[in-house]
């Protein structure tokens, strides 16, 4: 982005897109986009890729941009957005972390893949035979 538009412009995109992926990203996890972001997360891509972008932008005379950029790649790769994104997500207490939420997904969406049944999808689902059969039972 930083190429592209307004080093102030895109560094609003950035934080708004962090903030949507770091609440979205249970509805983004699959097989085909987990290999696509292990590359992309990868990082000799990112120190590579960070490196061309901001050294065109330094040897441009945009410093501006370069500065955003130096900014927003150390926020990132330390995860102080992360950090940040935790420290206001009141709904943390006594609950699974957002990391851990979507790895509990993964297990039961590939559980359900491969038709094993954790012990939570089974009493789920007993939960919703019993509701259902007390159901019908009550009308007649």
């Amino acid at each position: 982005l930083l190429l592209f538009i307004h080093p102030l412009l895109a560094a609003a995109i950035v934080l708004a897109f962090h903030f949507f992926w770091y609440r979205s990203k249970s509805a983004f996890v699959t097989i085909y986009m987990g290999k696509v972001l292990k590359v992309i997360n990868s990082t000799g891509f990112m120190f590579i890729t960070s490196a061309i972008i901001l050294s065109y932008l330094g040897m441009g005379g945009d410093y501006l941009a370069m500065a955003v950029g130096l900014i927003f790649f150390y926020l990132l790769k330390l995860g102080l957005l992360k950090r940040l994104w935790d420290r206001m997500d009141v709904r943390k207490s006594n609950k699974l972390s957002l990391n851990d939420r979507v790895f509990k997904m993964i297990l039961i969406k590939y559980g359900m893949h491969y038709d094993t049944e954790p012990a939570e999808i089974k009493r789920m689902e007993d939960a919703f035979v019993d509701l259902a059969t007390s159901r019908k039972g009550g009308k007649k």
